[in-house]
């Protein structure tokens, strides 16, 4: 395939010797279609040792031929334990062939060099040829217009008969890869989705091209819904061990796809769709912090011996996405609309309208933050503004995402070894510490000041004004103070 020699990975080597068995004869190793191993693999499963192999094979051919006539019945429960037999037998194959590509990727973008020499050089001998293109044949979407009597338009391109399988295979075999955990939730439905247009006949040629028409629409929305797909199931595949690692992996492929087109196509509709995404990701986040429950990072810090689980990795993982302003990051643009966002969720006019579960998910994002420094600009921009409006607007709402920041920061829970109350004490000093530098250089923080800024410090002066936004950030850091020592007890 011309994709596997643009990628750099080599093609797999199925050998004849691994089904000699199954066809009486002592082949040469040359080598099989992906098509022909899989099913020869299944076979191999489901042949009973006391029957003949002929007829087996005869039965097999028969069922392959009137699969389409007979889907109901090849999507029976009788025939999902044998598939599943099918995926374990592959199961080594794929998590060896992903695990090599990432290591291949990780390398590329570390010493910039060609894929193509890093799979040749990490080759390892000792493993058996790995099925690369049994993802690329799931996965790949359907021909646009091809019916299910086989014909197939001029417009469609050519099919690729070497990894083509049948449509109930290749749903039943995807449906087990996703249980396996070798697909995510995702993946598998958008290869539901698919299979169903596929199904779908046109009747004449002014159908034809009105619903060509209509394709080639969804086609500009199709990458949109591919990133809303991921990140809407994120949240419940990572509560699965089996599931967290795929299901990660395909919404940060999404969010970095979706981020690398955005990049060449600047106009209005674009940096909408950004801002579409960016509230995507966060409620995403949301919903992953509140899957681990309200009190998993109390229960973190107060152990000796503090675990790391797979969603507190993948927690970490998302928040440096949503957080990475580095030039080099892959994600620059979305990054830059959570940004503008969590400014937006912090003013004083929506932070009064935040519940809990939003205070508590801003506080966890703050402090997995790529850099603390940016976190805590927000956190500074946010005291200044609540400080000038006046009254007691914020005070509560902040202080609660201060006692969730300094509860999940890396340094409080690096000190699990210290008294809590003494923690507590350590942490919120340096916290003020490091907040009231940032208003050294007052009215000018690093952000700029605009017109409405200047207006209001123009009518006082600047130590009264600075005083009042230490008075206020002061009392903010002591009930959160009070926030986390209550927890405690």
């Amino acid at each position: 395939m011309s994709t596997a020699r643009s990628s750099g990975l080599r093609r797999p080597c199925f050998q004849n010797e691994a089904i000699k068995d199954l066809d009486g004869r002592n082949s040469s190793h040359a080598p099989l279609q992906l098509t022909d191993f899989t099913k020869a693999s299944h076979r191999r499963l489901l042949l009973p040792h006391d029957q003949e192999t002929t007829e087996q094979d005869d039965e097999d051919n028969a069922r392959t031929n009137s699969h389409d006539k007979k889907e109901n019945a090849a999507d029976s429960k009788k025939d999902e334990p044998s598939m599943n037999q099918c995926v374990a037998l592959l199961e080594p194959h794929l998590a060896a062939f992903r695990d090599r590509c990432d290591a291949l990727a990780r390398k590329h973008v570390g010493e910039t060099v060609s894929l193509r020499n890093d799979s040749e050089t990490n080759r390892d001998e000792n493993c058996d040829e790995v099925p690369s293109q049994l993802l690329r044949a799931l996965l790949r979407p359907a021909p646009r217009f091809f019916d299910l009597t086989g014909s197939q338009s001029a417009s469609g391109g050519d099919l690729e008969p070497e990894v083509e399988l049948g449509v109930t295979y290749r749903l039943r075999l995807a449906k087990a890869c996703w249980k396996k955990g070798l697909l995510a939730a995702a993946e598998y439905e958008l290869l539901c989705a698919a299979v169903d247009n596929r199904k779908r006949r046109v009747e004449d040629d002014d159908s034809r091209e009105n619903k060509r028409r209509k394709l080639s629409q969804c086609e500009e929305l199709n990458l949109m819904e591919r990133v809303r797909l991921a990140l809407l199931r994120l949240p419940t595949e990572v509560v699965t061990n089996e599931r967290a690692t795929s299901a990660w992996r395909h919404a940060r492929e999404m969010l970095i796809e979706f981020c690398n087109q955005s990049t060449y196509n600047s106009n209005a509709c674009e940096d909408e769709a950004i801002c579409q995404v960016a509230e995507w990701a966060l409620t995403s986040w949301t919903a992953l912090v509140i899957s681990r429950g309200m009190d998993a990072c109390s229960i973190s810090s107060t152990n000796q011996n503090s675990y790391k689980t797979s969603i507190s990795s993948i927690e970490k993982q998302f928040a440096i996405l949503l957080s990475n302003r580095e030039v080099s990051s892959n994600t620059l643009t979305l990054t830059r609309s959570v940004a503008t966002r969590i400014e937006d969720l912090l003013s004083p006019d929506n932070l009064k309208l935040l519940n809990g579960i939003h205070l508590f998910s801003l506080g966890k994002l703050l402090a997995c933050f790529h850099s603390s420094e940016a976190a805590e600009e927000h956190i500074a921009k946010c005291v200044e503004k609540c400080a000038i409006t006046g009254g007691m607007v914020g005070v509560e709402q902040l202080s609660r995402v201060l006692a969730v920041y300094a509860c999940s920061s890396s340094a409080f829970i690096d000190r699990g070894h210290s008294s809590g109350s003494r923690t507590d004490e350590m942490t919120m000093t340096g916290l003020e510490r490091r907040l009231l530098a940032r208003f050294d250089n007052f009215p000018c923080l690093e952000s700029g000041s605009d017109e409405n800024r200047h207006s209001r410090y123009s009518s006082s002066s600047k130590d009264q004004s600075k005083g009042k936004i230490q008075s206020f950030l002061k009392l903010i850091l002591h009930a959160a103070a009070h926030l986390i020592r209550s927890r405690g007890k």
